[in-house]
């Protein structure tokens, strides 16, 4: 018994990070995305992994980047749509080399962003009240 609820836990551990990926491929390709949405209106994007069908939508991802704290917010966006490499982040975001926090922000970011676009209404509207408050913290 103790096993199968590893291998669920191992599981579902997985299944984060694939979906962690998927987000990570979509924000790359967010500048052809935005291209795509003016001059076609493609509002929605399909991406196939392992069989699996994921589909996204603009509106979702930009306000759930737009909920982010704003330290989670610069790491995804120089790190995945900027593609920048993780110590040309850290020296953006001002933190001392060797030890950087940039890919802890950048995954913790993502699993906001993934939240956020699997909550129903209810949560969205949470979300967006705690984001309201952290960026008046900032």
């Amino acid at each position: 018994m103790a096993d199968q609820g590893r291998d669920l836990i191992v599981a579902e551990t997985e299944a984060f990070k694939r979906k962690r990926r998927l987000y990570g491929r979509v924000l790359k390709n967010y500048q052809l995305w935005v291209s795509m949405r003016e001059s076609d209106g493609i509002e929605t994007i399909r991406l196939v992994e392992d069989g699996i069908e994921y589909e996204f939508h603009y509106m979702d991802i930009m306000e759930g980047l737009r909920i982010l704290p704003p330290r989670q917010r610069e790491a995804v966006w120089l790190m995945c749509v900027e593609d920048r490499p993780e110590a040309e982040v850290a020296k953006l975001m001002n933190f001392p080399k060797p030890v950087s926090p940039v890919q802890q922000y950048k995954n913790f970011g993502l699993a906001r962003l993934i939240e956020y676009n699997e909550a129903d209404t209810d949560e969205r509207e949470e979300l967006r009240k705690k984001a309201k408050r952290w960026n008046k913290e900032n």
